[in-house]
């Protein structure tokens, strides 16, 4: 093994630090349904549609719960959800 691949392979468990680790966990396990969380979804929509984007936006049902729970509960509860952000911003 190379000098590098070994540095590499030395320093891969310590890549993260104690915050990214929490909040990759939180991203992965902690999502919740679209407009519900910290970040300001709607106000990011309506940003994208003044500079005219007019593409597909997507939801990402990632966490403990939304795999606990039945597909389509999850898929109304999100839907639902997206529904009412792309709604009051008269996308939908």
């Amino acid at each position: 093994m190379s000098g590098a691949a070994a540095k590499g392979r030395a320093i891969a468990p310590n890549w993260l630090s104690t915050t990214e680790d929490r909040e990759a966990s939180e991203t992965i396990n902690a999502r919740v349904a679209p407009g519900e969380g910290e970040f300001p979804l709607a106000e990011f929509i309506a940003v994208l549609g003044v500079a005219g984007y007019d593409g597909l936006y997507g939801v990402e049902l990632l966490s403990d719960a939304w795999r606990t729970m039945p597909v389509e509960k999850a898929a109304r509860r999100s839907g639902g959800a997206a529904l009412t952000l792309l709604e009051g911003n008269d996308l939908f």
